[in-house]
């Protein structure tokens, strides 16, 4: 995965195995803990900014800008997230946080990526009698400053679109 994040050279095939057996794994341990709605466990997500590069167009990394998650939270208790951000949340991280900005229409290009996702999760559901799961996403808020669009009620509405149309077209669970 590391080697993935830093587009370095790695093994695909081996790399697609591993994702599938870590999805099975976190499932199988969830429903084993008794969790009734599981979900992937994030395992094809190295982070939610290594995600919006994968599977979204129209931003650009902002090298240098600090990321701005939780913006209010933290003013009102940093304590609480400087320690939060340094352990829990960016502590073991293999994609290091990126500010990116929105600098053109937002566009999905993740259709392959989400298809294993969705095909790697239905697997591991398999014979475990699981009603109801969830493949967690990026919320369209925590992608990126918007530069490109006239408001920021805009770019919400096509983050959601377009992340929403996609994730429509690729599961149609079974009635």
């Amino acid at each position: 995965m590391k080697a993935k994040i830093a587009r370095q050279p790695y093994d695909g095939d081996l790399y697609k195995q591993g994702v599938r057996e870590a999805v099975r794994d976190s499932v199988a341990r969830q429903v084993d803990s008794g969790i009734d709605i599981p979900n992937d466990g994030e395992q094809s997500k190295p982070g939610f900014f290594a995600y919006v590069t994968d599977r979204l167009g129209g931003f650009e990394a902002r090298p240098g800008a600090r990321p701005t998650m939780f913006e209010a939270e933290a003013r009102a208790f940093p304590e609480y997230y400087a320690q939060y951000f340094r352990h829990a949340m960016l502590g073991g991280a293999f994609a290091p946080p990126a500010a990116f900005g929105c600098t053109a229409p937002v566009e999905y290009h993740g259709q392959e990526a989400v298809q294993a996702d969705i095909q790697n999760f239905k697997s591991a559901l398999e014979g475990r009698g699981v009603a109801q799961a969830f493949l967690p996403a990026v919320s369209p808020g925590g992608v990126g400053q918007n530069e490109y669009y006239k408001t920021q009620e805009k770019f919400l509405q096509a983050a959601r679109t377009q992340c929403a149309v996609s994730t429509r077209r690729s599961w149609r669970p079974a009635s």
